[in-house]
This record gives C-alpha cells, structure tokens and sequence, in this order.
C-alpha cells in the first residue's frame, strides 16, 4: 500500500510493504493528482516493512515513464527513511541521475533529521 499526503510544498509517502501491480496503478494517478501545480517540492517517504517494487510494478514504471517523470520533476529534495541501508544507499544514487533532485537517505531512527532536512531547503 503507498498512502500520498500533501501539506503545501511537501508531501509524505508511506510505503508498506511489497508494492505489487494493482498498488503502483493506483499510486500514479493519485501521487500526480495529490502533486498538481506542485513545484520546487520536498517528499518524506518512508519505506516500511521490505517496501519494494515487484517486476511487475516496475513494468508498469517503464510504460508511466513520461508520466514518472513529470511527477519527479515536482521534487527538488527527497527523504527517504528506511531500515534497509541498501535501499537507502540506492536511492541516494537514484539521486544522481536525476538533474535536479538532491535524495538523502535516513534510518527509521531519524524521522526527526530528515524532516529538518526537508526544512532546511524548502522556499520561505
């Protein structure tokens, strides 16, 4: 399950879980509706409980490329809390290919840094 909030310039993912086909077919939509006219945002994303894509969820990536990538170019910073040190390390260099897009990567201990984080870059 992928739950989407947004409060002004930024908005929360929590991922539960394996992300399977029906879950990423519903989150597009709604991350693109939730981020509408969203720009220079920031996004805490918690992954939870071995959150990771399917073969069949990053299938469906590759054909919504277009539309992934109009809904990551809303993004300028991204959080991503984790207790796997692996995932963390894989979105950082995520990151890096994204011109644009600063990741850093937190442990679920450090909910509280990354969100000042956040904060630190966001526009007055």
């Amino acid at each position: 399950m992928i739950d989407v909030k947004r409060n002004g310039k930024r908005v929360e993912l929590v991922v539960n879980g394996s992300i399977d086909l029906e879950a990423m077919r519903d989150f597009i939509p709604r991350a693109l509706i939730a981020t509408e006219g969203l720009k220079h945002g920031s996004m805490l994303m918690h992954l939870r409980d071995g959150a990771w894509p399917t073969l069949a969820a990053v299938g469906l990536e590759l054909i919504e490329l277009p539309k992934m990538i109009r809904l990551i170019r809303r993004f300028d910073r991204i959080a991503v809390v984790t207790d796997r040190h692996w995932v963390g390390e894989l979105a950082e260099f995520e990151g890096l290919l994204i011109p644009g897009l600063k990741i850093e990567a937190f442990d679920n201990a450090e909910v509280a840094e990354a969100s000042a984080w956040l904060q630190d870059h966001e526009p007055a």
